[in-house]
């Protein structure tokens, strides 16, 4: 029989300093494993207290006893590293335990693939023992992840266990081993597990394999030491593993950073970084400030200590009028307005801003061109600025605008400046009577309000543009654009006059989408009261006699019943009317109304109640699925004392799973997700996920009545989920996107295939194709399946009809009125 010494497959390295209360608990979790392949090298950091007695009374021959002199967490770990023979190596603190089976599930998984690092979370305890309800990390990403890709340089918690969850192969900590013992005396799982993903995948378990002690002696997370170590120990990190990054040629991009070429352009000899922050941090360890230039100090009124790695703390009363070649350099966004309401008196010309991960200024650059292009086309060489905003800095520190644009930015005005200048351009007070000279005003606009362009055309009364960066953007318009162009392009006559000096009109002149087709001959506003254009385009009330002549009165979405006086005034002229954003929900609750008694609606992604209510107050009965923590507790404030209504903190997929990542983002609360689809997506919490079938199972019901569907990509596993053979929804709504579901694995076509296999009749309700998130979308039209959709690209609702009769009446309600409709007809 093999010995087990000779070639063990783990090496259990269990740390211990004056823990004499937990540690035979510690050795007893690892002894008691039921994978045996073992050994556990026990190394006692100079302990003071009774630890060594207890370490000695166990004589288990699978033990390694290493006593030492005092000098920290990892030197404990160097020490335990150098005895190691074991191919995978796990880590454990003694006031943690192992689950018997944690190193049977752990090797299963490297059994199964070869990955850098299998961790898992941790139960946690109080120092009696009892069982807390919380996890330790609170966040893990469960499941294979290819760390690297994500890591970008910056510190996440949620992607590493503690020590105690912790395996690699040893092989590969080779690489890591030895850690520096002076600055790692705490804390010394992190330069573990942080360079762990250069090396390969990385794989966490599912359900906890151990449990983390929370007691007086190790809770330094809460205690005075954490302000003082805290900050230091992530700057070690961060320093740390970006050296790895170096050496192993892995080109990651750190989160902040700054285009050298942006401090060459503009003469920069010498800077200042505002905020001794993470930011900061990652800024002065990314190297992209040049080093030819000087960086003299952090600008932080509040940092405790008179320096932050090498570099001196500056506060702001020490600071003096700066010279032309001399700059700030502000790391994350966020802290733009208040590093400008903090600067009040100080003069930098130039201020700068990182963009971080979602390099806010590559996005930007189409959106750039394209007012460019507006510009240049109606000869503006001479603009100002209107917001002093991140947008501000956006557009100015663009290469787009920069290089041979032949545009010059003459001022920036601002409602209420704290600063004189930026990047060398005068700020000057909105209402300030000292104008300079200048063909338009950009609008940056952050918010996309569309009071701020108004705003902007009464105080100059000038060309005005907006621009929204790579969030907002005028491109969310062009569907609009689209409609007239094909309603106007065979026409013989094409001057217009459009009802209201809307934000409506103003994207619409300002995109220039119409100019070969369409002259705009007027605006006609009776609300209006400028004395000015509106793009070279008079404005006039309904009253005045002077209006010119025109052929059709243009009337944008919505207002046709806001303006209905002016369209009466109007009635010997042709009027062509914008088609009416269509709520898909609004239409089959229309259909769907009182046609029979105590009807039931599943609403799966029901985000904050906006889709059931109606059927809520018709007496439908609901369930309600919803499993984002802060979308659930809102439905149970708004719905939860409603007899009719029951809300499930659970998502639904094709299978179950105890626990599986929720994503938010903070461009729109409507595309929170179990995948991270997009940019802005990030880590909220783990929810429960369920079937159908399973949920189905444990009450009485009868029948759906209408299945919704809401739920970001994992429409068609919901439906999956579900057995057919019992439970099959009268009615039913999912949504489609290929944007979210083709990295799922599946197609628009496969999602209506399934549902025609089942002897659905469907009607598509089609949008425009989403430019972004957060922007409203604009209904195209319905499509009578299987006729093709007006565009591929499309995304929309599809409405499908178990019953023939049920499905004509809805066709024939949608013919009587009058919706955009492609059939079959």
């Amino acid at each position: 029989m093999k010995k087990w010494k000779t070639n063990p497959m783990f090496s259990v390295i269990l740390s211990n300093y004056n823990y004499e209360k937990f540690i035979g608990d510690a050795i007893n979790s690892v002894l008691q494993q039921t994978f045996d392949e073992f050994e556990l090298i026990v190394v006692d950091d100079g302990s003071t207290d009774g630890s060594r007695d207890i370490i000695d009374s166990f004589n288990d021959k699978r033990i390694e006893k290493i006593y030492k002199s005092n000098g920290g967490q990892a030197s404990a770990f160097n020490a335990g590293f150098e005895k190691a023979t074991g191919r995978y190596v796990a880590f454990l603190d003694s006031d943690d335990l192992f689950d018997s089976d944690k190193l049977e599930r752990v090797y299963a998984k490297f059994v199964e693939k070869d990955y850098a690092l299998v961790q898992h979370q941790l139960r946690v305890i109080d120092q009696n023992g009892n069982l807390k309800e919380d996890r330790f990390p609170g966040t893990l990403e469960i499941g294979e992840g290819d760390i690297l890709k994500r890591y970008h340089g910056y510190l996440r918690t949620d992607y590493f266990s503690s020590s105690s969850g912790l395996a690699s192969p040893r092989r590969i900590l080779r690489n890591i081993f030895p850690i520096d013992e002076t600055k790692w005396r705490i804390c010394a799982d992190g330069p573990i597990s942080r360079p762990l993903p250069i090396f390969g995948l990385t794989y966490t378990l599912e359900t906890p394999a151990g449990t983390y002690r929370i007691h007086g002696k190790n809770n330094w997370m809460e205690t005075e030491r954490r302000e003082n170590s805290l900050g230091q120990v992530q700057y070690d990190l961060v320093e740390y593993t970006n050296r790895f990054l170096y050496r192993w040629n892995k080109n990651i991009r750190m989160e902040s950073s700054i285009a050298p070429e942006l401090l060459d352009r503009y003469g920069i000899k010498d800077v200042y970084v505002y905020g001794a922050s993470q930011y900061s941090l990652l800024l002065l360890l990314s190297g992209s400030i040049p080093a030819h230039i000087n960086i003299i100090g952090v600008i932080d009124d509040s940092f405790e200590k008179d320096t932050f790695l090498k570099f001196p703390i500056i506060r702001h009363k020490s600071l003096k009028k700066m010279n032309k070649q001399t700059a700030v350099i502000v790391p994350n966004k966020h802290n733009y307005p208040e590093f400008i309401e903090k600067s009040i008196g100080l003069k930098f010309e130039y201020i700068f801003a990182c963009h971080g991960k979602q390099d806010f200024l590559k996005k930007s650059k189409l959106y750039i061109e394209k007012l460019l292009e507006v510009l240049q086309r109606r000869n503006h060489r001479r603009i100002a600025l209107f917001g002093l905003n991140f947008q501000t800095v956006n557009l100015i520190l663009s290469d787009v605008f920069y290089k041979n644009s032949g545009i010059q930015i003459e001022a920036i005005y601002d409602e209420n400046p704290k600063i004189y200048s930026l990047l060398g351009i005068p700020v000057l007070k909105s209402n300030n009577s000292v104008y300079t000279e200048f063909d338009a005003v950009v609008v940056l606009d952050e918010q996309n309000e569309p009071g701020l362009f108004m705003k902007a055309i009464r105080k100059f009364k000038k060309n005005v543009y907006l621009f929204h960066g790579p969030v907002k953007t005028l491109r969310g318009n062009r569907s609009d654009h689209e409609d007239i162009r094909r309603k106007f392009v065979n026409r013989k006559s094409n001057k217009i006059a459009i009802l209201g000096a809307s934000y409506f009109t103003q994207c619409l002149l300002q995109s220039g989408n119409l100019d070969e087709f369409i002259k705009v001959s007027c605006i006609i506003d009776s609300h209006q009261t400028l004395d000015s254009e509106l793009f070279g385009v008079k404005v006039y009330s309904p009253e005045d006699k002077n209006i010119p002549e025109f052929d059709v009165l243009l009337i944008p979405p919505g207002y046709k019943k806001k303006y209905h006086e002016e369209c009466q005034r109007f009635n010997g002229k042709p009027t062509l009317a914008l088609p009416e954003n269509v709520n898909d929900i609004a239409v089959v609750f229309d259909y769907l109304r009182n046609n029979k008694r105590n009807p039931i609606m599943f609403d799966v992604g029901a985000n904050m109640g906006t889709s059931f209510k109606p059927f809520l107050s018709d007496g439908w009965e609901v369930y309600a699925f919803e499993p984002a923590e802060r979308m659930n507790n809102y439905l149970r404030a708004a719905y939860g004392k409603i007899d009719n209504v029951h809300l499930i903190k659970q998502a639904l997929s094709n299978k179950e799973v105890k626990q599986l990542p929720l994503f938010i983002s903070d461009v729109s609360d409507g595309i929170t997700a179990l995948s991270d689809f997009h940019y802005s997506h990030c880590f909220s919490e783990y929810v429960e996920v369920t079937t159908l079938e399973s949920f189905l199972s444990n009450f009485d019901i009868p029948e759906i009545d209408f299945l919704k569907i809401d739920v970001e990509g994992y429409d068609f596993f919901v439906l999956q989920g579900n057995d057919w053979n019992k439970f099959k929804p009268r009615v039913i709504m999912c949504e489609y996107e290929e944007r979210k579901t083709l990295p799922l694995g599946y197609s628009t076509a496969e999602l209506i295939q399934f549902l025609d296999d089942l002897g659905y009749r469907m009607i598509i309700s089609e949008l425009f194709p989403v430019c972004e998130y957060g922007n409203q979308q604009r209904w195209r039209g319905f499509v009578e399946y299987p006729q093709r959709l007006f565009d591929d690209d499309s995304c929309g609702n599809i409405i499908a009809f178990r019953e023939k009769s049920d499905y004509r009446k809805f066709v024939d309600g949608v013919w009587e009125k009058n919706y955009n409709f492609k059939s079959m007809a």
